[in-house]
């Protein structure tokens, strides 16, 4: 396999796994769309916080470990909450639906990074190793179709534990929540923390 393919390959990848994992990572507290995920050892722009630091830069924990999910889903609990009135045994149910997606989510994305990184790895070799690249980029994909499912899934539990009444307002905070995304990535909202959804806050609906 030719060199200039296989880079062409890579970035092709490198779009397939971000478009898809985007929406996830947004949805569990991840970086938004356009930013790349940090890791310790890589350069980001000036600004630019890691996903889950403190004011000094220093991480609590990897994404996904069990010291920052109950922080991110109580202020995803208190923004549904605001538009569908969740009862405390809702609340309870998607607390734990969601600490348990939260945790799914950082081990595939850890995997997803592994596999990225020895990817890039064979394509900066001198030798092309075209067996192993075909094997590493099944292994992104397989990864990719685990967290697009994950989300699918995350979301039909969260629908399932509405009530019927309350799911037509949980389908309008969804559409609002990406719209006001949309909004902010086109304004390139650079602010610290401003890309994470834990710290936004959605009005609630009119009359709340």
């Amino acid at each position: 396999m030719r060199k200039p393919l296989l880079i062409l390959l890579t970035f092709s990848l490198a779009l397939n796994v971000g478009f898809g994992a985007a929406t996830l990572f947004r949805w569990l507290g991840w970086r938004s769309v356009g930013r790349p995920l940090w890791t310790e050892g890589m350069r980001r722009p000036s600004g630019m916080r890691p996903p889950f630091t403190h004011g000094n830069g220093h991480r609590p924990g990897h994404p996904g470990g069990p010291e920052l999910g109950p922080h991110w889903v109580d202020r995803h609990l208190e923004h549904l909450d605001a538009w569908v009135t969740l009862t405390p045994e809702q609340k309870a149910l998607l607390h734990e639906a969601l600490s348990q997606s939260r945790d799914e989510a950082g081990r595939l994305v850890q995997k997803l990074r592994e596999r990225r990184e020895e990817l890039r790895e064979l394509l900066s070799s001198v030798e092309v190793d075209s067996i192993s690249i075909r094997s590493t980029v099944a292994d992104i994909s397989q990864l990719q179709s685990e967290l697009d499912s994950l989300l699918m899934e995350t979301l039909l539990r969260e629908q399932l534990i509405l009530r019927p009444e309350q799911r037509g307002a949980f389908g309008r905070w969804l559409a609002r929540s990406r719209a006001e995304r949309h909004m902010r990535m086109h304004k390139g909202d650079q602010s610290p923390g401003g890309d994470d959804p834990s710290s936004t806050k959605i009005d609630p609906p009119p009359g709340r």
